[in-house]
């Protein structure tokens, strides 16, 4: 052993080592704490999550069962007056004119279809839910779809008068998505329009081609909205809206969350504002898109790029299947 290890080692071996040690144990505890407290960061971190979406959650559950009462005192509205008015034509019918009788088959027709369409509401939303709806794409004239249903929804005037008006599209708009989910959006937005709107009073609505797509406007001049924060909410599940600002809340409060998904399913946006002079106005924007074209794209990025879509495309250029196959949006 040379004089260099010797001496190197008492060095080591004494104040120097003791020193060197210690420090070393100092950036070990240092490190050690760094990682401890990023530790500690992270789960505090996870538990605020956890927290949130435990919040969230049973703000949910609180919604459901909130809806689940309401919708079973919707139900039996209509299935009352539809046994009322069975019974009173079984057991007098023969003694009431034929314009009573008329009248009382008229309104049990009117609750059969209020029932029926909130069923098909409740299953629609399990359905996506559940990612089992199944979409239908197709070139068609999405002009001549909004004049369409305007006239599914002429029939609402018998009750209240109200004008509809279609502006827009007179040459046509040829359009790949959906017809009868676009349809159901549109019908929706027309009846929600109606129901807010004064006798007398029109509702408008604006069809606009552009380079990228196709800006839908259906305008009332009812009362509106009270601020951006209402604009937002009626679109989550279970919102309910009643006749004005002052009634009581009214259908199973999913045709606009419906819609929504209907809209974003097609890559497109639909929103809420307040129509300049009074009224409310709902804006929906479908972008173009040739079927062709189309691919079975990644679940991850389809959900980062649109909220959670994946198309499915088969061979035809006419006619082609999606799938809708992610969970359902808040």
């Amino acid at each position: 052993m040379d004089l260099l290890s010797l001496g190197l080692g008492a060095l080591l071996g004494g104040p120097l080592g003791v020193w060197i040690c210690k420090l070393g144990g100092f950036f070990a505890a240092k490190e050690s704490a760094a990682s401890k407290e990023a530790l500690e960061r992270k789960v505090e971190e996870r538990t605020r999550e956890l927290r949130i979406a435990y919040e969230e959650l049973k703000t949910l559950e609180r919604a459901k069962d909130s809806i689940l009462s309401s919708v079973s005192h919707e139900m039996r509205t209509p299935l009352t007056s539809i046994q009322s008015y069975a019974e009173i034509l079984l057991e007098y019918g023969e003694d009431e004119p034929p314009s009573t009788r008329k009248e009382f088959l008229r309104i049990i027709k009117e609750e059969t279809e209020r029932l029926s369409r909130m069923i098909h509401q409740i299953l629609d939303m399990a359905k996506i839910e559940a990612g089992q709806v199944h979409w239908e794409v197709e070139t068609f004239d999405l002009a001549a779809l909004a004049r369409d249903a305007v006239r599914s929804v002429r029939g609402l005037t018998r009750k209240k008068r109200v004008f509809f008006e279609v502006r827009g599209g007179e040459e046509g708009i040829s359009f790949c998505g959906d017809r009868d989910r676009l349809k159901q959006v549109l019908v929706n937005l027309l009846s929600n329009a109606f129901k807010f709107s004064p006798v007398d009073e029109e509702v408008l609505v604006e069809l606009e081609e552009k380079e990228k797509g196709v800006r839908i406007r259906v305008s009332d001049r009812g009362p509106g909205f009270a601020n951006q924060e209402e604009c937002e909410r009626i679109f989550r599940r279970f919102h309910q809206g009643g006749e004005s600002l002052t009634s009581k809340p009214e259908g199973t409060g999913l045709g606009l969350a419906i819609s929504k998904e209907i809209v974003e399913y097609h890559g497109g946006k639909i929103e809420a504002s307040n129509r300049p002079g009074g009224g409310a106005r709902m804006t929906v924007f479908l972008p173009h898109y040739d079927p062709l074209q189309l691919r079975p794209l990644d679940l991850e990025t389809l959900k980062e790029a649109n909220d959670g879509l994946d198309p499915r495309l088969d061979s035809s250029p006419e006619r082609s299947f999606w799938r809708h196959s992610a969970v359902g949006r808040e």
